[in-house]
């Protein structure tokens, strides 16, 4: 997978606010992972454009998926404290 574009915004937010990550981020890779394999996606050649983390009871990732036939997808997951990850948002942008 393609790393995210670097940002130069890397000190964290107010608590609570989301902060981008890298494409590295362990959850993060995780997150795209699952909604992935849930989807049905072939990870070949997939890229994040972008990606934050929101921690509030758990950690909300939101990204955008890059795919190699030009589609992409605004995503949100919420892995939960139990470790359980949930969609809340898969669309087309």
């Amino acid at each position: 997978m393609t790393a995210c574009a670097p940002r130069s915004e890397t000190a964290p937010g107010a608590p609570g606010a989301p902060s981008a990550i890298q494409a590295d981020d362990p959850g993060l890779q995780k997150a795209v992972a699952h909604v992935l394999a849930e989807r049905g996606l072939d990870p070949t050649g997939v890229a994040l454009s972008s990606a934050t983390r929101q921690v509030v009871q758990g950690s909300l990732y939101s990204f955008v998926i890059d795919m190699p036939d030009g589609s992409r997808y605004g995503v949100d997951v919420l892995d939960n404290p139990a470790g359980d990850l949930s969609k809340a948002r898969f669309a087309s942008q």
